[in-house]
């Protein structure tokens, strides 16, 4: 069993402990079968004792354990009673106690290292499965959900020095599943608010941290298609289909940490007016996307116990890269930008009292994409094994480059492509044709700030201007500066058309 099928595994025990109607016949059993199939996919070995009385049937001991083979390990978790009712317009109600305990078991070489207990609490939950045995659907609602770490014992000893607990609140949402040559999953869940309580006290030193939050109108999905096959290796599971997409959306957010590690404070406030991310993966492709909006952020740190405030408007990341082996070139790109950064007047009045240096915003953004040709596949084990990236790169773009800071800019874009067959040129690397062409403004003044604050000796000051003239020449501004870097196809290195290299 891999890591990641261990993880989607999870995720599949959470999807049926909130399951949730197309509208055709369908029993008990149907409904309860797809439960124990769906986690048997994952490599779960469940066990229960079934009960039929009239049109319930109820399962009992529910029990599933999901091995872990390269730690020599195990986990399973058991919980309380559960009802399927047949009612009759052909749906299926499925009925949890109020108090549903989660037992959990960790298990390392045949010898139990951790268990415990989490509660799983509701107000008014309902959930309807509909549709026909091989095209399931679930509806379900709540006005509340909560989970709570009742008991945590490791080695045999009890651990009351943790707590944890999570409120949902105001809960509609959808889950579908579908057989086919692939078990297909769609999943959609809102919550009004989600809300999380963290302690721990290290009862052998002082050391201890609190940390609770809040979420509003919190959006979850989830796609996925799941082959129905056992092995150890991700590139088989992939390669026999799983893929998988989804998101997470929030409003607004609060987040509060405190504690004292090592004798000194810690202390973390933070805010988000909004956020979220993507995450999509197949055997071709992975792709990764979020951020957030307006953040406020508090800080004391153990390192450095003065408060540290700053605020941020936008902080975005958006990540693509090929997995699979190919004979043709694939793209890649990958962006990360934080805009409208601006800390607090204590913290620049540590090293500007004198205010010389403009308190703008800052903000950097660096924007890549390019081809590249995968020898080996990227999911491949094999691969733990090598220093050596698997593949050749052709091309890289700089799409764009952003530092602001102080009143200096600096701004670029550049495009190269790469002969992966002249690795002597540059030492090893594939040798590089295009150019790069950056433009600055502001930075001679930078510099005369940095100087007259005694942050740069006068000296420095001078090299850097020297720096700047060899590689750089006059912009049509004042204290602008352009520069144009490039490698020519007899892999000299020119700056502004003045050979360097």
């Amino acid at each position: 069993m891999t890591r990641s099928k261990l993880i989607l595994g999870t995720t599949a025990l959470a999807s049926i402990l909130t399951a949730g109607s197309a509208f055709a016949d369908i029993t008990a059993n149907d409904v309860w079968g797809d439960w124990r199939e769906y986690m048997e996919s994952f490599g779960y070995d469940v066990s229960a004792t079934e009960t039929r009385s009239g049109d319930t049937l109820t399962v009992e001991g529910l029990s599933m354990t999901i091995p872990i083979p390269e730690e020599n390990s195990e986990l399973s978790v058991t919980m309380g009673e559960l009802n399927f009712t047949e009612a009759s317009d052909g749906t299926v109600n499925i009925t949890y106690p109020t108090v549903l305990p989660l037992n959990f078991v960790g298990s390392e070489g045949g010898a139990e290292m951790v268990n415990g207990t989490v509660n799983m609490g509701h107000k008014g939950l309902t959930v309807v499965a509909s549709g026909d045995p091989s095209d399931i659907s679930y509806n379900y609602s709540a006005s509340e959900m909560t989970l709570e770490l009742a008991d945590f014992n490791v080695e045999g000893e009890k651990v009351d020095f943790v707590t944890f607990s999570a409120t949902m609140s105001n809960i509609t949402g959808h889950a579908a599943t579908k057989m086919g040559a692939l078990r297909s999953l769609e999943e959609a869940f809102h919550f009004g608010s989600l809300s999380y309580d963290f302690s721990f006290d290290d009862p052998e030193s002082d050391d201890n941290l609190a940390a609770n939050g809040t979420y509003s109108d919190l959006n979850m999905k989830l796609s996925a298609s799941i082959p129905d096959i056992e092995t150890e290796d991700p590139l088989e599971m992939f390669n026999a289909g799983l893929a998988f997409n989804g998101s997470i959306s929030f409003g607004s957010s609060q987040g509060s940490m405190s504690g004292v590690s090592e004798g000194s404070p810690l202390n973390v406030q933070s805010s988000y007016s909004q956020g979220g991310f993507d995450i999509s993966m197949d055997k071709n492709i992975f792709n990764l996307s979020g951020g957030g909006e307006d953040g406020q952020v508090t800080m004391t740190l153990p390192d450095l116990p003065l408060p540290i405030s700053y605020s941020i408007g936008s902080v975005e990341l958006d990540f693509q890269i090929p997995l699979a082996k190919s004979d043709t070139q694939q793209d890649f790109t990958a962006l990360v930008h934080f805009g409208d950064l601006s800390v607090d007047d204590f913290l620049w009045n540590l090293f500007d009292p004198g205010q010389i240096l403009p308190r703008d915003p800052a903000s950097a953004t660096f924007d890549l994409s390019g081809k590249l040709r995968l020898l080996t596949d990227l999911m491949d084990p094999a691969i733990q094994d090598s220093d050596d990236f698997p593949g050749e790169l052709h091309a890289m773009s700089l799409n764009s480059i952003l530092l602001q800071f102080a009143g200096a800019k600096l701004t670029g874009t550049g495009d190269f492509t790469f002969d992966n067959s002249d690795l002597t040129s540059f030492d090893g690397m594939p040798k590089p044709t295009g150019a790069i062409d950056l433009n600055l403004k502001g930075g001679n003044g930078l510099l005369d700030k940095l100087v007259q604050m005694g942050l740069i000796p006068e000296d420095q000051a001078m090299g850097a201007r020297m720096m700047m003239g060899l590689f750089a020449v006059p912009g049509a501004g004042e204290d602008e500066l352009n520069s144009k870097i490039e490698v020519n196809d007899q892999g000299h290195v020119l700056a502004n058309g003045q050979r360097i290299q």
